[in-house]
């Protein structure tokens, strides 16, 4: 999901239509901006939890672009602007 989503590049994985096998490519790994973006937002406690509450009370999954979304949303209210 993180290389899906363009938090990571440098791995590549394979999977077979038959069998599930799978085969990976290590080519260089590291974070892109957005994966350091989404960590540095996960890394701040008050902002993590404001995230996942608000998640939580909207019945909302945490899924990528709703972490993004939310985030937003929370930093804004943590900083007092929304």
């Amino acid at each position: 999901m993180l290389i899906d989503n363009g938090y990571v590049e440098g791995i590549t994985i394979l999977r077979s239509a038959a069998g599930g096998d799978f085969s990976y490519g290590i080519h260089t790994p590291r974070l892109t901006m957005a994966g350091h973006d989404l960590l540095d937002t996960m890394r701040s406690a008050s902002l993590w939890e404001t995230i996942k509450s608000t998640a939580q009370s909207k019945g909302v999954e945490l899924t990528f672009d709703a972490i993004k979304t939310i985030g937003v949303f929370a930093l804004g209210k943590i900083i007092g602007t929304s």
